[in-house]
């Protein structure tokens, strides 16, 4: 399967360098925490030794004079967006891959573009300006990949008829596997594809099990991994800037209203139904924070909407003043998902369920909800003629 692979090397320091112009040429490092570690997520050319995936200890003591960012995700997943939208303008079938790396289905784009050539040139006018985008062609995702990494900036290349000729020189960094394997593959000595191939896929796979296999695979050029396009949902999004910056709930919470109120008084808003929100603020310093939340079944009220962001943001801190909140609803849908009955006791009951069960998601445990049943109507004594049963629902 032919494969085009659109690759922006250091696609968060990138943008990071487009927004403060004074890092260009520093040996920039992009940290994101897991938990109470930190580890690496970006790191410029110019922070040697420092790759991602590696543990912030381990890329402090190979580059001291990195410069070190906190990596804003909710940003590179944006900007990762508009990327995958104009490609997609070239090729229906893109797979977004990771931020900064995308696939491209060729079938059929050379007759379409008139060559490779046109073809190529074609996808790599379609990145936003400001990026250095490389273009690998090649029989599958992994040699596609490969190629674009020999690729000069705004060029392409493109993969020989014998892979193993090109791979063997290539660093097991390069797998799309954890770092944890590659140091285990480093740990047994074998720091290329080349040695990789020849060590023969038994041994591979009795060392490694089915990732193994996967990786001497690689190794040797064989990449059946199918093109899994990217799922287009449609979304609407609104912005609202914050007259001050503003760190507390109610402001939040009144921002939220308002974005809700405009997005559900468009026309092509009346009936349809949302599965999800997400929140994206922006900070005094270039900073941002994201809040996403689910809905089990869609929801086609906007005051729906807002209760249950009401309950999902009341235990938010936020890290620090916004000045400006940009909501966006996903998986909008012209249906439900659910049926409705016909008889209001019913849907009372079913709407009661609805609540405990986001009651269920914001507490962590079962709600407290009880009904009240007649159990001795004819008793004196006024405690002994009702009693509270935990509600089923």
């Amino acid at each position: 399967m032919r494969v085009a692979c659109v690759l922006i090397p250091h696609f968060a320091v990138q943008i990071e360098v487009r927004r403060c112009p004074d890092l260009q040429g520093k040996p920039v490092v992009l940290v994101h925490s897991k938990g109470s570690r930190r580890f690496i997520y970006d790191a410029s050319p110019r922070a040697s030794g420092v790759s991602p995936g590696m543990a912030l200890s381990t890329a402090l003591g190979r580059c001291k004079e990195a410069v070190l960012l906190d990596a804003n995700l909710p940003l590179y997943q944006t900007a990762s967006k508009v990327l995958l939208d104009a490609l997609s303008r070239v090729s229906p079938v893109v797979e977004d891959s990771a931020p900064g790396l995308a696939y491209v289905d060729v079938h059929g784009l050379l007759e379409m573009y008139g060559g490779e050539t046109r073809m190529v040139t074609a996808l790599l006018q379609a990145v936003p300006n400001g990026f250095a985008p490389q273009v690998g062609i090649g029989d599958g995702k992994f040699p596609a990949y490969i190629a674009a990494t020999h690729a000069h900036y705004h060029g392409a290349a493109q993969g020989t008829e014998e892979p193993s000729s090109y791979l063997a020189n290539v660093s097991v960094g390069m797998l799309p596997v954890p770092f944890k394997t590659i140091k285990r593959l480093q740990g047994f000595g074998l720091t290329s594809l080349g040695q990789v191939a020849a060590v023969g896929v038994g041994p591979m796979q009795a060392q490694f099990g089915h990732e193994g296999r996967f990786m001497w695979g690689l190794s040797v050029g064989r990449d059946t991994r199918l093109i899994v396009p990217r799922q287009n949902q449609e979304t609407v999004m609104e912005y609202l800037e914050f007259p001050g910056p503003s760190a507390t709930l109610p402001s939040l919470l009144l921002a939220v209203e308002v974005l809700l109120g405009r997005i559900f008084s468009l026309a092509h808003m009346r009936g349809r139904y949302v599965r999800s929100v997400t929140l994206e603020g922006d900070g005094e310093m270039t900073s941002s924070w994201q809040k996403s939340v689910s809905f089990r079944d869609a929801i086609g009220s906007k005051e729906r909407i807002f209760t249950v962001l009401e309950g999902a943001l009341d235990s938010v801190v936020l890290p620090h003043p916004l000045i400006g909140l940009r909501l966006t609803l996903g998986g909008i849908t012209g249906e439900s998902g659910q049926q409705g009955s016909l008889f209001a006791e019913v849907r009372q009951r079913d709407r009661l369920k609805t609540t405990m069960a986001q009651m269920e998601e914001r507490l962590g445990t079962r709600p407290p909800v009880y009904v009240v049943r007649e159990v001795e109507p004819w008793s004196r004594i006024p405690e002994r003629r009702h009693a509270l049963i935990p509600f089923a629902p």
